[in-house]
């Protein structure tokens, strides 16, 4: 965790319109904040029994990507061995007079820090592996 002090007259509006890299300037580090995703007991025998009455379970949850993966696969709704991919779409964007497409970015969970375009035909043959 690490934080700092802002000038104490800064107003609310004017602390939201900070850019995230002033926000992240010149931190103060506090410590390390670990939390650990431990699974419910009644939580496998539930998500095992809706299985075998051939009904689909999902979650739906506010958590990071990885996270949120992690727990799914400790609750088996996404088996161990299935990939994973998490896909961003990203609006057209006009930057200092360039012209940026639209685009959109593949990431496999085993390398989500690294961002790859797939061709479709490749995803299809990925999936199906």
């Amino acid at each position: 965790m690490a934080g700092k002090s802002l000038n104490s007259d800064i107003t609310w509006s004017q602390a939201s319109n900070l850019t995230r890299d002033t926000i992240e300037a010149d931190l103060n580090f506090y410590g390390f904040l670990i939390m650990q995703n431990m699974i419910k007991m009644e939580t496998m025998p539930v998500i095992n029994e809706l299985h075998n009455a051939g009904l689909r379970a999902v979650m739906i949850t506010g958590d990071n990507l990885l996270t949120a993966l992690n727990v799914a696969r400790k609750c088996n709704l996404v088996n161990k061995k299935n990939k994973v991919i998490f896909v961003d779409a990203y609006p057209p964007v006009e930057e200092e007079e360039q012209q940026k497409q639209a685009r959109i970015e593949w990431h496999l969970a085993e390398s989500f820090n690294e961002p790859t375009t797939i061709d479709p035909v490749y995803m299809k043959q990925l999936l199906l592996k």
